[in-house]
């Protein structure tokens, strides 16, 4: 399971994530529809987590959506 799919299924609604996170609703939603969570707040996110979203895990998760989304690009030109 994405790190982005297990904040949502912890804490039930993107504003709820958002809540516990500090963040709003809006960037939650914008990383479920981007796919990731971003690395600048990894750290907040394990944190307020308790460990059971890591930093590697988020990491691993953007570095492997930013590599697709790179790979798509690179295959409509």
């Amino acid at each position: 399971m994405k790190p982005i799919d297990k904040l949502i299924d912890m804490y039930t609604t993107p504003t709820q994530a958002g809540r516990a996170i500090g963040v709003s609703r809006q960037v939650v939603e914008h990383w479920i529809k981007k796919g990731f969570i971003p690395y600048e707040v990894a750290s907040k996110v394990q944190e307020k987590t308790g460990g059971s979203i890591t930093n590697s895990q988020i990491w691993c998760a953007a570095d492997k959506a930013k590599s697709a989304l790179k790979a798509k690009k690179g295959n409509q030109n």
